[in-house]
């Protein structure tokens, strides 16, 4: 495990701590912000419409004021020629109609104003503007549908009036007024629109959506109830706030959409300024806290240097000055402690000594136990001990290895305490029988030794060492460096003993020369090889 600066971590970690407050304020903040800034606006839009919507009421009064007057005026003139000039000089006073069309109450057209000759005799006694308004009272007005007329490009409406001799006159009016005075909005990101009663734009700053009656879907998803007032659609590729509001009496609707970046754009300021002064204060607190930690780290230092002598075995504790009462208890503490370490340190070397007294004398009775089952089996592991530690120490192991060693040398075959003596004093060769129950030696020696402490290596060296460099040793079968190495030294130190001593299935024992030539002969097959070199130069030297 990665080991840690305490001074290193406790910075990142208040850093991470005021990051996270950072964050949260902000996000929190800015959530606040975002909502109130919605809010804002939300409001001040349905003030805005509602103003839009009065001005549209109002726009639409007017016509109803002029249709009276050309009803005046088409009853107290007589001459076509001068109903036709009132009319019109009526139509430019008050601007809002731009052309009046006289049914009488068959539903025949009779005048048009200003006058339109190809319209004169057309029966309109099923069109709407007459039968909408055929079952009204007199003087009772009727809006009609809405169309695009196709010079002004704006959106129209019909309004008629049923006169007192039973006939109706229709005023068509212009909606361009309205975007005129609706066109303000643009300055403030505002988008506006008047919809009719099936959401076909009526006004919008984009003509071709009024003259190419584009419906708006907004409108669409508002009347089925998936868009809300004040939620975020797209409109123009951008993000906006969308608003609706019904005007009464005329089934349409006014719109308008907000674009979101200005709601955003006060936000992100107000962000720019929180992160300023978090970042201050982060800085402020970061400072002082470095100071804390500086003073904190110092004395940290002096109590490490403190445990480090003492675990160099340096007991005396230096007075120092200590800031923190913290610091103080533990240092009063940790001298407590190191009165009783020693004591108890000094009763461990005791037992220590003790047990390596005890484990040594469990070692050499071992042994003994061995050499009084088979005098020869005990001759030469004495050899095989000398012969391994000639190794050994050639190939620079330390002494607590060599101790090892040692002890792994000498038990290498304790495990043949399990094996009939019958088997081990039988002369000539084994049966394989015979052969594999003798192959059980290692296994059953690791059982012995594996209990003891302090004999990590010498059970690898009683267990592996009947393993053989190519593989086709036993119990596992390693092969080359898979086989421990101490394990390895006694396979060399072993065999070479069993090669020179005195065998009750073998005539004759080879010479030393011969016994390194069959080394020879074996390196890397049966042999650790460099290991046999070692071996052999060391045997040399000896002689």
């Amino acid at each position: 495990m990665k080991i840690k600066n305490l001074k290193s971590q406790l910075v990142k970690q208040t850093l991470g701590l005021i990051v996270l407050i950072f964050a949260l304020v902000s996000i929190i903040t800015s959530l606040m912000y975002y909502q109130n800034s919605k809010k804002s606006f939300l409001d001040k839009n349905n003030r805005l419409l509602s103003m839009m919507n009065q001005q549209v009421q109002h726009f639409l009064t007017h016509p109803e004021e002029e249709l009276q007057w050309v009803e005046e005026a088409l009853v107290k003139n007589s001459s076509k020629e001068e109903m036709q000039n009132e009319v019109v000089f009526i139509l430019q006073k008050f601007d809002y109609i731009y052309r009046i069309e006289h049914i009488d109450k068959d539903g025949m057209i009779i005048g048009t104003y200003p006058e339109r000759k190809d319209m004169i005799g057309l029966d309109y006694s099923r069109h709407p503007v007459f039968t909408n308004s055929q079952s009204k009272s007199e003087d009772a007005f009727v809006f009609g549908g809405t169309f695009v007329d196709p010079v002004k490009g704006y959106s129209s409406v019909s309004i008629t009036m049923k006169g007192h001799d039973g006939s109706h006159i229709v005023g068509y009016i212009s909606l361009d007024k309205l975007q005129d005075t609706f066109a303000i909005l643009e300055a403030y990101e505002i988008t506006y629109a008047v919809l009719d009663e099936d959401g076909y734009y009526l006004l919008n700053p984009n003509k071709d959506q009024v003259t190419q009656r584009v419906l708006n879907p907004h409108y669409v998803d508002h009347q089925n109830g998936f868009v809300k007032n004040g939620d975020l659609v797209i409109y123009n590729q951008k993000r906006n706030l969308v608003q609706f509001q019904e005007i009464p009496e005329t089934g349409w609707a006014i719109l308008i959409y907000q674009d979101i970046q200005s709601v955003v754009t006060p936000l992100l300021m107000n962000l720019s300024f929180i992160i300023f002064a978090f970042f201050i204060f982060g800085f402020g607190a970061l400072f002082s806290i470095n100071l804390m930690l500086a003073k904190m780290e110092q004395e940290l230092q002096s109590f490490i240097q403190m445990t480090r002598n003492v675990s160099e075995g340096d007991y005396k504790v230096k007075e120092s000055n200590q800031s923190y009462s913290e610091f103080v208890d533990l240092k009063d503490n940790f001298r407590k402690m190191i009165d009783k370490v020693e004591v108890r340190e000094e009763r461990i070397y005791e037992l220590n000594r003790e047990l390596e007294e005890s484990y040594l004398n469990t070692v050499f009775l071992l042994a003994k136990t061995i050499e009084a089952k088979d005098a020869y089996t005990g001759d030469h592991c004495d050899r095989v001990n000398r012969y391994a530690l000639m190794i050994g120490k050639k190939i620079g192991l330390d002494e607590k290895m060599l101790k090892e060693l040692s002890h792994g040398s000498i038990l290498h075959d304790i495990g043949k305490l399990n094996i009939s003596e019958s088997i081990l004093a039988k002369p000539g060769r084994l049966s394989e029988a015979e052969y594999a129950i003798v192959k059980k030696h290692s296994a059953y020696g690791y059982e012995l030794v594996k209990a003891i402490p302090g004999m990590e290596k010498a059970k690898e060296i009683v267990y592996y060492h009947h393993e053989r460099f190519d593989g086709k040793g036993y119990p596992k079968g390693l092969v080359g460096e898979e086989i421990p190495l101490m394990a390895r030294i006694v396979c060399i130190a072993d065999a070479f003993d069993a090669m020179t001593s005195k065998r009750i299935y073998r005539d004759r024992t080879f010479t030393q020369e011969e016994a390194i030539q069959d080394l020879k002969r074996n390196r890397n097959l049966q042999f650790d090889g460099e290991l046999v070199d070692i071996f052999i130069t060391c045997l040399k030297s000896e002689n």
